[in-house]
Order: C-alpha cells, then structure tokens, then sequence
C-alpha cells in the first residue's frame, strides 16, 4: 500500500462509482429555458401537428384500434416536455386542449373512443351536491347517522368550554431519524 506522500495526482484521476450514469448539468433539452414558454404558443403548435391531413387518419386509426385519448395526449405533451419546447406546468394547461383536438379527430372519422377519464365521476358528483342541497334545505330530515358526522347533535347553540379547551399535546414522533 503506498503512503500518503507517494500518492500522485494521476491516482485520483479514477471514475466515481455511478459517474457514467449521470449527464452535465444543462446537457438535456429540458434543463434549458423552453423554446415555446407560453400556453397560447404551445396550443398552436399542438393544433397545428394534430390538424394536419397525412396525422389525422394515423390518429384515427390508433384510436380504432383501442388507443385512449388520454394516453395519446399525455404522450405527446409529455415528447414536448422531453423535448424542451415547454415546461411542464405549461403541458399540464395545454393537455385538456390536446385531449378534445384528439377527440375531435375521433368524432370527425366516426371511431369510438375512449377518453380514459373515470366513468360516471360527473354524475356521481351532481348526485352528491344534489343529495347535501337537500338536507341542508330540510335539517330536521337528516337521518341520524349523519347527524354524527356533521355536528349536528340537535343543540341551538355550541358549548362555550367546548371551544375553549385547549388541545392535547401531540404526541413526540419517536423512532430511528426524529428530532431530539
């Protein structure tokens, strides 16, 4: 083994263990500033690339053979992000925008589609805000079960020391990385 004063400094000069797997900071398209950085430039270029007439049979297509609308989307608004012409959060606005121009090649050709959102969550929530109008609108025809729920225990007016109480201290999270 050689001693300190025999190293030189060609010894040093040795690959880090995981250095091949990392790139330089800035070499990748989407560690530079976006080429198109807002949403209205992003939509045109996106509309563009959709609407053009040798794409739009090809997308059809894709979706006949069961591809989402969805998946179509976020695959290409995810390439542009890859690609540096936007950021993220600038995909995530022009999604919706990609979704229907997809959905609307769909319904242009006849193809059934799927557009890859849950089923029936409109419905459901309608359903919700219906049912909560209701009983908020007759208060004496909430069942009880829900009176628990909703702090309605047929008093006119809240306790004063209930509100006053103090909490109980948490309990101090205990275990291998907590502070001290």
């Amino acid at each position: 083994m050689p001693r300190q004063d025999d190293l030189t400094q060609a010894d040093y000069d040795v690959a880090i263990p995981g250095e091949s797997l990392t790139g330089e900071l800035g070499a990748k398209p989407y560690e530079q500033p976006p080429q198109y950085p807002t949403v209205e430039e992003n939509i045109k270029i996106y509309l563009d690339a959709l609407l053009q007439p040798e794409f739009m049979p090809r997308i059809a297509a894709n979706l006949q053979r069961g591809r989402r609308v969805s998946d179509f989307a976020e695959y290409m608004v995810t390439s542009g992000v890859a690609a540096g012409r936007h950021t993220i959060d600038v995909g995530i606005l022009v999604l919706p925008i990609v979704m229907e121009t997809v959905a609307l090649i769909g319904d242009m050709y006849g193809v059934e589609y799927d557009m890859g959102l849950p089923t029936g969550s409109d419905e459901s929530e309608d359903h919700f805000v219906e049912v909560a109008h209701t009983m908020l609108q007759n208060q004496e025809d909430i069942p009880d079960e829900y009176e628990d729920i909703m702090g309605l225990d047929n008093q006119e007016e809240p306790m004063m020391d209930d509100m006053n109480e103090q909490p109980e201290q948490a309990q101090q999270p205990a275990g291998l990385m907590a502070r001290r």
